[in-house]
This record gives C-alpha cells, sequence and structure tokens, in this order.
C-alpha cells in the first residue's frame, strides 16, 4: 500500500552504508568497467576456432526495407517513480544496412570503427514526457520533457553456432555514453550525460512445426551512472520548488539504476527472412544503489515495464547488403567472429 503524500514528512531518512556511497565514485566504476572491456576485447580478438568446413554462404538481406511498427506499455514516470501511466507508440519503420549507416534490430545508429568482433558507432535513445501534474511527487515543479540522448558506443559481440537453428546466438556486451537533452517542443536543453554498459544474450528456441514462426528470447542487464547535470534534472528539488512536503535536495552524481529485461520475439515463416517480428517483454529496475536514494523525488526502490508490440516491413529493396562472405563452422561453445 502507498504512503499518503502528506505521511511521507514522517517517514525516518534511509541511512546510507559506506558501500553504498563507495558505489557513488563513478571514477572507479569506470576504471574498472574499461579494464574488463579490455580484457574480454582481448580475448575475443585472440580467441582460436578448431579448423572446419566452411558453411555455404548464407543470403543477404535487402538493403533497405519499409513497413510499419506499433507498441505499447506500463512505463514508469521517471526513474524511481512510483506511478506509471500506458504509453503507445505507431510510426512508420525504416530498415537500412549501409556500411556506415545502419538501422535494423540493434537500433539506428552510424558505425565510425569496426573490427571482426567489434565496433564503436554513434547511437541513441528517447523516452516520453511527464508533466507536473500527472505526478503526485512532482506536482507544481517543472515538467518532464521529451527526452533524447546520443553519443558513441563500443560494441562486442560474439557469435555461437545454435545445433539446428537457422541463425545463430549472439552474447553483446554495449558501453555507450551519450549526451541527454530535453525538448519542450519549442526549445532544446542540454541535460548532462548517461553511461549505461550492459549485457545481453539472444537465444533461438527450438519452435513447434506447426507454429510455422522462429521464437527467440533475449536476457540484458545494465548498469545507468548519471553525472550530476543529469541527477538533478530528475533528483533535484531547488528552492523555489520546497515545500513542506518536499524539502529542497541537490542531487549527486553516481548510480542511478541497475535493470534487467527479458523479451520474447516471434517472426512468422512467412516474414522471418524479412525481420517482421512480434515481441513481448518485462523489465525491471532497482533503485536501491541509487546515489540519490535520500531524494524527496526517489519514490520507489523497483519498478516494472511491461511492453508488447510488433513491426511489419513490407517493401525491400533489390539491393542487397554487401557483407555476404562465408563464415568458418564452430562449435556450441566456440567464439566466432562478430558479423553482421
Amino acid at each position: 500500500m502507498r504512503v499518503p503524500f502528506v505521511d511521507q514528512l514522517h517517514t525516518k531518512p534511509r541511512p546510507r552504508c559506506l558501500i553504498v556511497r563507495r558505489l557513488n565514485k563513478i571514477h572507479c566504476w569506470t576504471f574498472v568497467l574499461v579494464l574488463v572491456v579490455g580484457l574480454a576485447a582481448s580475448r575475443g580478438l585472440h580467441a582460436e576456432t578448431s579448423p572446419a568446413p566452411l558453411m555455404p554462404p548464407t543470403e543477404s538481406r535487402p538493403l533497405w526495407q519499409f513497413g510499419f511498427g506499433a507498441g505499447g506499455g506500463v512505463s514508469p514516470h521517471y526513474p524511481a517513480s512510483d506511478q506509471s501511466s500506458l504509453r503507445f507508440l505507431a510510426s512508420p519503420t525504416f530498415r537500412y544496412r549501409g556500411r556506415v549507416l545502419r538501422s535494423d534490430d540493434e537500433g539506428t545508429r552510424a558505425r565510425l570503427i569496426k573490427f571482426e568482433n567489434a565496433e564503436i558507432d554513434l547511437s541513441g535513445a528517447a523516452s516520453f514526457p511527464v508533466g507536473s501534474s500527472e505526478n503526485e511527487a512532482r506536482r507544481g515543479m517543472r515538467q518532464l520533457d521529451w527526452i533524447g540522448e546520443a553519443g558513441p558506443r563500443l560494441n562486442l559481440r560474439w557469435k555461437f553456432r545454435n545445433a539446428g537453428q537457422r541463425r545463430a546466438d549472439y552474447l553483446r556486451l554495449t558501453i555507450p555514453i551519450r549526451a541527454v537533452s530535453s525538448s519542450d517542443g519549442s526549445s532544446l536543453a542540454h541535460r548532462g550525460f548517461i553511461f549505461q554498459p550492459g549485457l545481453s544474450f539472444e537465444r533461438i528456441l527450438k519452435a513447434p512445426t506447426a507454429l510455422h514462426s522462429e521464437i527467440s528470447v533475449e536476457i540484458d542487464g545494465y548498469l545507468n551512472f548519471i553525472d550530476k547535470t543529469l541527477a538533478n534534472y530528475y533528483f533535484g528539488v531547488a528552492d523555489m520548488d520546497a515545500t513542506p512536503f518536499r524539502r529542497a535536495f541537490d542531487a549527486a552524481p553516481g548510480i542511478m539504476a541497475g535493470s534487467l529485461g527479458l523479451t520474447l520475439f516471434v517472426s512468422p515463416k512467412d516474414f522471418a527472412n524479412n525481420g517482421s517480428s512480434f515481441f513481448l517483454g518485462l523489465r525491471n529496475a532497482t533503485m536501491s544503489w541509487s546515489a540519490n536514494r535520500d531524494s524527496p523525488l526517489h519514490k520507489a526502490d523497483q519498478q516494472f515495464l511491461f511492453f508488447a508490440g510488433f513491426n511489419l516491413l513490407l517493401w525491400n529493396s533489390g539491393a542487397r547488403e554487401e557483407e555476404t562472405q562465408p563464415t568458418p563452422a564452430i562449435a556450441p561453445s566456440q567464439l566466432q567472429p562478430m558479423r553482421e
């Protein structure tokens, strides 16, 4: 049961242990993550595969595709909010598989540097606005505008042979750092930076023949680190916004949240070759380690996001992508160089 907003004045402050304070030292975490990534990249670049006959080259995919997509879900208003809303979005979809510019299952990005099992690209993300009248904790404060993120990202990816399946399984390590901006439709404002390393694994499941579909599941996990500017945008309370029920608060940089997600994809075989799919997912975010857990705007340590949607790609180009070189077959437990 949610505690009434007025009664939250009498809530005892939650102590912050020494470990949590140390977690908020983003410089230490950044050093550790860079070290881990360096070791992973070194291992991937030096991985050996046993001699094996070449697999037949796979059919290259269309250079571009056009279609329509829609999705919806129950999403929290902002990180650590205890209120959620039903959101829905529908739009035309476009995929392009150029050597540099790409828009596909891994998002829209510009590939700047590409190695055998790694690439550096530019990526982005976005989130919905939240009016101050929608959220009880932020009532009377400025609204949270549309949020856009853009910046460089390091991707490490390994492919695993999945016996009996047309496609391989993938393990991905992504390390993006993005500049965050907000817009109310008339102006654009810089809101700081976010560092979001993540690990994901995609597995192709064995589907019943009668289903005539390809089924895959993706499990992923992320850690979110934010700077002081972005922390104050989400969790800070200026003196002018302070009330008897909401004290002033100066936010700190550090961990914002950790999250785990599970997504199920179903691609009917009639559409499997062009990438059309239906998806259903669940994500949990925990703010127990948040550097701003003492903020009066921090209302929940756990958040859940439910989402579902579809993407139908209806028109394909006659031209094909150029990356169609055959690759060596490998055992299920071996690493294979990265390849789109």
